[in-house]
């Protein structure tokens, strides 16, 4: 590997990444995450799904609102936009509009 390629790696697993809703492809996703060592917080409705990922290493937000703070990537994994709404929504309230 080339230095250019080590910078180029490290400055990718350097993004903290935030994944919000650990059904089937949350789950997914944040075991990629953390597959390719980024540092990694997760938030889920229902805690019965983050045991596995903390154990892995992944960091539990205990709201939304703080998973969201966590980072500056934010990657929301939810049934549809109602739900994205309702959740998101409280989190807004807390950290200032969303920047989509």
């Amino acid at each position: 590997m080339t230095d250019l390629q080590d910078q180029h790696s490290s400055e990718r697993n350097a993004t903290d990444v935030t994944v919000v809703g650990l059904g089937p492809m949350g789950t997914a996703l944040a075991e990629a995450f953390l597959a390719e060592g980024r540092s990694l917080t997760v938030w889920n409705r229902t805690s019965g799904r983050v045991g596995g990922l903390v154990a892995k290493g992944a960091r539990l937000a205990a709201t939304v609102a703080e998973a969201v703070a966590a980072g500056p990537l934010t990657v929301v994994c939810l049934n549809d936009y109602a739900t994205v709404r309702r959740v998101l929504g409280s989190a807004a309230e807390r950290t200032g509009p969303a920047r989509w």
